[in-house]
């Protein structure tokens, strides 16, 4: 799969209502604040990350737009990444567009909101997502030390 990711700026919950009634297949979507990042190069790169990890089946979570806010906050508890990076009615939002890029592509047309711009990375931005990557090590480490402890039972 040939992954495609779009940003926006959302401000909206009933905006986002619309969207997940009109979403294309294959295509999935978060919205976060944007005091993340302002920056969709960004998102992409921990986007891909989500995106591969459902290829290999190395998921932090069950589903993909819970992965991306899990990789986004930088834990692996999802009501801790609702409190820090979720949703914020009323104020710029992120709201990211991830999947089969022809799929992602024609979702977006159907979108009536400002694209978010692609930027050069920042040093902290780099390092977020780095760390986001490390989650999913994380996990895995953590279910194996479990499953060994089981066995010794």
């Amino acid at each position: 799969m040939a992954p495609g990711v779009l940003c926006f700026i959302i401000k909206r919950k009933e905006d986002l209502k619309k969207l997940s009634d009109s979403m294309c297949e294959g295509v999935y979507f978060q919205a976060v604040r944007e005091n993340n990042s302002t920056n969709c190069c960004f998102f992409s790169m921990i986007a891909c990350q989500t995106l591969e990890a459902m290829e290999n089946g190395s998921m932090i979570a069950r589903k993909p737009e819970i992965d991306i806010l899990l990789r986004l906050a930088g834990t692996t508890q999802i009501n801790e990444a609702i409190r820090e990076k979720g949703f914020k009615g009323g104020r710029d939002n992120v709201l990211i567009l991830f999947g089969k890029s022809a799929n992602v592509r024609k979702a977006a047309k159907r979108m009536k909101m400002k694209k978010l711009r692609r930027k050069r990375l920042k040093e902290s931005e780099l390092e977020r997502i780095e760390r986001a990557a490390l989650l999913s090590g994380e996990r895995f480490q953590a279910s194996a030390i479990k499953a060994e402890s089981n066995a010794s039972l």
